[in-house]
């Protein structure tokens, strides 16, 4: 018999974000057009042909982060598993948490918005990609996690039915 499991995986759905980054790299493609493909000065004051190969080799970089960034939950009998790509991934075995609950947050407000966040505020670490929903949990010794999620309710009724802490 399959293992009951709850798997999601969010993308970021901030389009505003999308929209700076295609614009931040439009304006380094631009200048490394204009001043080294056309060998045109870019600017009044213009910097050395180096400083435009990092702007767009950065800004490149930085469109790989956001555009594949994303975060994959996990929650079965094992425990509480995700991966936030590229940047980092935890296990939480049920042993190990007190509590789990999904909740509402504000971002902004809670952790100072979306990604790998850390609030002084005794609310611990925060791991969002977007939206203002997340499994909260509560370790034995004393950490807080949170990881956003886009399908609360959902969530919140797998970990109901299968009741992992008791």
């Amino acid at each position: 018999m399959a293992e009951k499991q709850y798997k999601e995986i969010q993308r970021m759905r901030m389009w505003w974000v999308y929209v700076i980054c295609i614009l931040i790299t439009g304006g380094a493609v631009w200048a490394f057009v204009s001043q080294i493909i056309f060998n045109n000065d870019f600017g009044s004051n213009p910097g050395p042909d180096w400083v435009i190969y990092a702007t767009l080799a950065l800004a490149i970089f930085l469109d790989w982060l956001i555009f594949s960034a994303r975060l994959m939950l996990l929650v079965d009998s094992k425990g509480v598993s995700f991966r936030y790509y590229p940047f980092t991934s935890k296990k939480f075995a049920w042993a190990e948490i007190e509590t789990a609950v999904v909740e509402k947050h504000d971002p902004i407000k809670d952790y100072g918005g979306w990604g790998l966040r850390y609030n002084w505020n005794n609310k611990g670490k925060a791991y969002s990609i977007s939206g203002n929903q997340g499994l909260s949990l509560t370790l034995k010794n004393d950490k807080k996690v949170l990881i956003g999620t886009a399908r609360a309710e959902e969530l919140q009724r797998f970990i109901e039915a299968n009741n992992f802490l008791s």
